[in-house]
């Protein structure tokens, strides 16, 4: 590890209220950044799995989704909540963050083994009999894949209680990018296969862990090492109920992938996973806003001022949810034919029946991050643990009879319970507020669309005579 002589500070000035200007900028400022990081993304995403889909057929582009999966279920089953923990406590709590970071590496490495070893024991006996399609040798990547990135996140939990945001987007954005590069490579020298996938995947997440330490180079890494066991304790606490929540949230988007996966075929798989994905485009807003909200939440002390913002922002998030759900619909048939050609087709179907689910599930998003920000995750574990629930009971009841279109309901059922009652939860402790956009928050936002237009255009028009002196 890289050692630095340099120390960062063990405590940190105040947090800054959330009516400051200054504050309020920075929350808009990182979540404008998040999103455009994530706007960003998304062609760079959808290049990786259009290649991936065309060059491996539905099948294969199903069994890298499903073994990808099982990479991300292994980690939330053994990660514990590592980094959101180090989020919570470094950001919360400055006078001990030193106890905390060292506690935070000793975990998130002892995790990472055991991570690894689960998927190598899971693989090698019941996969065989609950998954019987997937191939084992190209099923063993999950082990470090997960390791991997159960590691990469505690990292960044760090990065994110110093409220770095700008960082960790930038490390999502190579991460993306890197993914998008080996795999385009790869299927121009006639090189792409399920294994050498997964393989380019594992690569570049080794890759993003170097640029993390090279971010976190500040850090006294030799001392580190001095494993505090209170500290540890606490990281537990906290990461092990928010590990029940990352496994129940993320069994709720992904069970279906499994099931359907068990229940069908890989090539089924491949088809719904291009609805799914399609569908989530409308997630990028209401994701960045509550990777945002949860260390800003944490950090915070006027929790008034902070319950009035993130009303607002909920509602704002929502109404853009829906507008760009309005705007997928209409072109979901011609962009999934186009982009993923016709084997694809039954695709379309699962990305309607998911999309105003995924508008509902924006709320979950934002006070979602916000209760567990000011330390109410039994709400968000309720929430989630009912939506996983339903998904699975409904999962198995309807994909007998109605196939992927029967596992996309069952999702956007779930994603509407899930946001019900984590803003029950929010209601518990600071009443009714009002959540349905209104005409106010409309106009708000035209008004700052033009604005930022305005401004554009004038930075656009000022350039040639800039050049020109």
């Amino acid at each position: 590890m890289i050692e630095q002589t340099e120390q960062r500070p063990t405590t940190a000035p105040p947090a800054s209220e959330p009516t400051t200007t200054g504050s309020s900028r920075k929350f808009i400022g990182d979540i404008v950044s998040t999103t455009v990081v994530q706007a960003v993304q998304l062609p760079l995403s959808l290049v990786t799995s259009i290649v991936i889909a065309r060059t491996l057929a539905p099948a294969g582009k199903g069994a890298f989704t499903s073994i990808v999966s099982i990479s991300e279920f292994a980690l939330l089953f053994g990660g514990q909540g590592i980094g959101k923990a180090a989020t919570y406590l470094i950001a919360r709590y400055r006078e001990q963050e030193r106890a905390f970071l060292a506690a935070t590496m000793v975990l998130s490495i002892a995790g990472a083994a055991v991570v690894s070893a689960g998927v190598i024991l899971f693989v090698v006996v019941p996969m065989r009999t609950l998954l019987p399609t997937l191939p084992v040798a190209s099923a063993l990547f999950a082990a470090p894949l997960a390791a991997g990135t159960l590691v990469r996140t505690s990292l960044e939990g760090i990065l994110r209680a110093d409220q770095r945001n700008h960082a960790v987007n930038v490390v999502a954005l190579i991460f993306t990018a890197g993914g998008t590069g080996l795999v385009v490579v790869l299927a121009a020298t006639h090189d792409l296969t399920l294994s050498s996938a997964l393989a380019s995947r594992t690569a570049i997440v080794a890759a993003v862990l170097v640029l993390l330490v090279v971010f976190l180079r500040r850090l006294p890494w030799r001392s580190l090492w001095h494993y505090d066991r209170a500290s540890g304790g606490r990281i537990m606490r906290y990461g092990g109920p928010y590990a029940l929540v990352s496994l129940t949230q993320n069994l709720n988007y992904d069970l279906d992938v499994l099931l359907v996966q068990g229940m069908m075929s890989s090539a089924s798989v491949g088809i719904y996973s291009v609805g799914v994905s399609t569908a989530e485009l409308v997630w990028v807003l209401p994701f960045a806003v509550g990777f945002v909200i949860l260390p800003r939440a944490a950090a915070g002390q006027d929790e008034a001022s902070g319950v009035r913002l993130v009303v607002v922002t909920a509602r704002r998030t929502v109404l853009l949810a829906a507008v760009a759900a309005i705007l997928l619909a209409g072109l979901a048939f011609p962009l999934i034919h186009l982009m993923y050609g016709s084997r694809y087709g039954g695709a379309v179907g699962p990305a309607l029946i998911l999309l105003p689910g995924i508008v509902m599930n924006s709320w979950y998003q934002v006070f979602g991050g916000f209760l567990m920000g000011r330390g109410h995750m039994k709400h968000v574990l309720v929430a989630t643990t009912i939506g996983v629930t339903v998904n699975a009971a409904l999962n198995v009841a309807l994909i007998p009879v109605c196939g992927i279109d029967g596992a996309a309901l069952s999702s956007a059922v779930s994603y509407t319970l899930t946001s019900l009652f984590v803003i029950r939860g929010f209601y518990l402790h600071w009443g009714r507020q009002r959540l349905v956009p209104t005409c106010e928050d409309a106009r708000v936002m035209l008004a700052g669309v033009r604005t930022f237009a305005g401004s554009a255009y004038r930075a656009a028009a000022r350039r040639p005579a800039g050049a020109q002196e």
